[in-house]
């Protein structure tokens, strides 16, 4: 029979497993994630550390991997390095806006001088595609007086990032708010002249990709060309299977994740499974499924392997890549993370740790992506296989950016 200690730790198993998810986030806000407090569970520090103690204070039984002093270490790292006094230039609530072809996406910079934290910059930026969006719908050419609208609903849907007076992010926010810029403040003329802009490059970037389609399927002297005859190491590309090519469903209590029948019955993500199934059937990747999975769970591997053979039966054996949950993903990618490895994975956490070297790619599943922390290409589980399978080819074959907007902000949608 299990001792007291023992059932302590059952009876709050998913408290540990959050708790162990906040320390994760630390470690990471402390190293690869650059102090971006967008990164934590709670979105700010000081909620976090308040969380974690929380939580251990209210386990009976002590986890040998984080103490109570563990977690003022960690209160005391992440406080902010330095204090900056700083002027508020209030010249600097126009809006500078730049067009950025690279990412596809148009962002701009203002100072809110009225903050609760005294002033602030708000750094935000939305995608071209759903800008054309608004510009379809409201017409600014023949409604001009739709202009404030449109500007509403604009700052609605873009990711935003707010720099606080008094931290060093504000001074990195001066310093590109003073960066020449291509237009200043959302005029009828100014978002007309933007549309026009990005209507040009989506001219080019049109013509661009039809020479490189051309020389990839002929070659440069007209000559047909075959992707294995290109290159000696073809792409590989692993699959997420969580929210990727399975729906997410969410749970009342930990103890379902650890109920029979649970990961065998996840819907699968029908029009992701179609797009893997093309590209397998071209043979264009080499292609792995990459999954965590919970090792303390009797089912979760056997009910995992089980829900492959259903859905995608021609992912081999050998290609399905199981790693503890908790363990990087990288650890069990066969001779390491190499820079023709893409990940598609609708959690940022793992893109940000897999590229670089490798390649990262957000699935949009409906409910992720509410920080908008992935700057990086992504793609919507919503649109049909054929069309999913063409934008990964885009990325990896011929470097493209896409930009996928996230379905919540469509029009028909809000």
């Amino acid at each position: 029979m299990p001792d007291d200690k023992t059932n302590g730790k059952n009876d709050h198993r998913f408290e540990y497993m959050m708790l162990d998810r906040l320390r994760s986030d630390c470690e990471y806000f402390l190293g690869a994630g650059q102090r971006y407090e967008g990164h934590l569970w709670a979105g700010n520090v000081r909620e976090h550390i308040a969380k974690m103690r929380e939580l251990y204070n209210a386990l009976p039984v002590k986890p040998e991997w984080l103490s109570q002093e563990d977690i003022d270490n960690y209160a005391e790292r992440m406080e902010p390095p330095f204090s900056v006094v700083e002027e508020v230039n209030l010249q600097h609530t126009a809006e500078k806006i730049h067009v950025d072809p690279q990412n596809e996406s148009v962002w701009w910079i203002y100072l809110n001088p009225y903050a609760d934290c005294g002033a602030q910059y708000v750094n935000c930026e939305i995608d071209f595609d759903v800008y054309e969006q608004l510009i379809e719908q409201y017409d600014i050419a023949h409604h001009p007086e739709n202009v404030e609208q449109f500007y509403s609903d604009l700052n609605e849907m873009a990711e935003q990032m707010l720099s606080d007076l008094g931290t060093p992010f504000f001074v990195e926010a001066r310093n590109d708010y003073e960066k020449e810029s291509d237009f200043v403040d959302f005029t009828a003329e100014n978002i007309l002249k933007i549309h026009e802009k990005i209507l040009s490059y989506e001219v080019d970037r049109e013509a661009e990709r039809d020479i490189d389609r051309g020389e990839a399927e002929f070659g440069a002297d007209g000559r047909r060309a075959f992707r294995d005859d290109v290159g000696s190491v073809k792409k590989r590309l692993f699959v997420d299977m969580d929210g990727t090519l399975a729906v997410f469903k969410p749970v009342d209590t930990l103890e379902t994740l650890y109920s029979e029948g649970y990961f065998a019955s996840l819907e699968p993500q029908q029009e992701v499974i179609d797009a893997i199934d093309e590209l397998l059937s071209d043979n264009e990747f080499e292609v792995f499924v990459l999954s965590a999975y919970l090792s303390d769970s009797p089912y979760a591997l056997s009910e995992k392997n089980e829900w492959l053979d259903e859905h995608l039966p021609n992912i081999s054996p050998s290609h399905r890549l199981f790693v503890p949950c908790g363990e990087d993903k990288a650890s069990v990618v066969p001779g390491g993370i190499s820079e023709g490895d893409y990940l598609l994975d609708d959690y940022t956490l793992n893109l940000l740790s897999w590229d670089p070297p490798g390649h990262g790619i957000k699935l949009l599943n409906g409910i992720n992506h509410t920080k908008g922390t992935w700057k990086k290409d992504k793609v919507r589980h919503d649109q049909n296989g054929e069309a999913l399978a063409q934008k990964i080819r885009d990325i990896a074959f011929y470097g493209r950016n896409v930009r996928d907007s996230d379905a919540r902000h469509d029009s028909s949608e809000r």
